[in-house]
């Protein structure tokens, strides 16, 4: 009598097993359905904060997680709306829209308006229509004077407002320098001076001008 005892519980303990592998399998099916689905783009990473989520891979100063499950910048990429500012400066630094070129909305890019002193949060951008005389350019210089009042801020009566050598429409239209820096670089050389010399004024030179 004592048989069908032990074959009935060896039963029923397969069938418990069963039942908990069965469960175990259902809910891997249900995490992976809840499971947020990661872009090719993301490189795989962005689901937790640890791990892979942690790594920067466009060295923009956003971990992966970041971008892709909070700000939603793509996280292969430094400068996700190509605005002249990484993400990371976008959002650590200067508050501005990562994903908005122009977050003011004043027809001036977010980085254009950080290279020239402007606030990227205040819509205070002047469009200049260089068609129109009535702008007029008192100094000469290749720049409007609505342009140097409104947006570069230099002097509309003064032909090379940070006196390096260069004028205020050269710097801006030709050598992508500061018409308000005498050295843009940094290096100990006006940017007149380097650009005499052949050497790069956005270019720090340790030894200085050639």
């Amino acid at each position: 009598m004592s048989i069908p005892t032990i074959q009935s519980t060896g039963h029923q303990a397969f069938t418990l097993a069963r039942r908990v592998a069965a469960a175990g399998a259902l809910a891997a099916l249900l995490a992976a359905a809840v499971a947020p689905a990661l872009p090719v783009a993301a490189g795989g990473c962005g689901a937790t904060p640890a791990g892979a989520g942690s790594s920067d891979g466009d060295y923009d100063g956003l971990t992966c997680y970041q971008e892709f499950s909070i700000y939603g910048t793509d996280s292969m990429v430094y400068d996700t709306d190509a605005d002249g500012l990484g993400d990371g400066a976008e959002i650590l630094d200067y508050f501005t829209n990562p994903l908005a070129y122009d977050t003011d909305g004043d027809g001036a890019s977010d980085g254009q308006e950080v290279s020239i002193g402007s606030d990227p949060l205040l819509a205070n951008y002047f469009i200049v229509d260089p068609t129109d005389p009535g702008n007029g350019d008192s100094d000469e210089n290749g720049l409007w004077n609505a342009e140097e009042i409104g947006i570069y801020f230099t002097d509309v009566y003064d032909w090379d407002t940070d006196g390096d050598g260069l004028s205020d429409g050269a710097e801006v239209h030709v050598y992508g320098t500061n018409p308000l820096r005498f050295d843009t670089d940094g290096d100990t050389a006006s940017d007149g001076y380097e650009v005499a010399w052949g050497s790069n004024p956005i270019i720090s030179d340790p030894y200085g001008a050639v």
